[in-house]
């Protein structure tokens, strides 16, 4: 929308507090709501950009506000994309906003830096994107070789009963049933130990040593 847009809807206000003002009000529900002035400042604008991006535990409205919406560096949808997966990924959150710009420039422009990032998603990975390019080929080559090793071994099984292949099947494994048998898998891996999971007669699972 044009200046004259926003002022015609009454609503000035937004066009003065964002540096790309169009951005946040292709966010659900929000015209409407600035418009009835339940939201009258730029705060709370952003607060409901959160939490319909699933994005509240990971950064507070007014870093939110001041990093991304008021930069004007921030300019185009595919932009806040790069911001929702770099706060999804990250383990220092804080700086991630405080540095968002530069942050944004390596993904665009650094193919290290983007495979790792989109990999890090990929296996639900938590990482730190302030490494450097050689830290972030080694712990990609990490990160994607504990996940795609499988288990190779055969036993036969009753139908009721499946064999753990890998580490995703461990982790669902653990979840389901409450437990952290994922600290077997570099014996399970080795051939130390058959992790077997059962339906029947009753659900359960069995660690075995052969």
């Amino acid at each position: 929308m044009t200046k004259e847009a926003y002022d015609h809807l009454g609503i000035d206000w937004v066009y003065k507090a964002f540096a790309q003002p169009d951005l946040l009000l292709h966010t659900k529900g929000l015209l409407p709501l600035i418009q009835e002035k339940v939201i009258t400042d730029p705060v709370s604008a952003v607060r409901h950009y959160l939490q319909e991006n699933d994005l509240s535990e990971r950064t507070t409205p007014r870093l939110m506000y001041r990093y991304v919406f008021a930069d004007p560096h921030v300019k185009t949808e595919e932009d806040l994309l790069i911001i929702k997966k770099l706060l999804t990924v990250t383990t220092c959150r804080e700086k991630t906003i405080l540095e968002i710009v530069s942050l944004l420039y390596r993904y665009r422009h650094n193919i290290t830096f983007k495979d790792f990032i989109n990999c890090a998603l990929q296996h639900k990975a938590t990482i730190n994107p302030f490494w450097s390019d050689a830290r972030l080929e080694s712990e990609e080559r990490y990160m994607g070789a504990i996940w795609q090793v499988e288990y190779t071994a055969h036993l036969d099984l009753p139908d009721s009963c499946y064999l753990i292949r890998s580490l995703r099947e461990i982790i669902r494994e653990g979840k389901g049933m409450g437990s952290c048998i994922e600290d077997y898998w570099s014996d399970v891996v080795k051939g130390h130990v058959f992790i077997i999971h059962m339906e029947k007669p009753e659900r359960h699972r069995v660690a075995y040593a052969p």
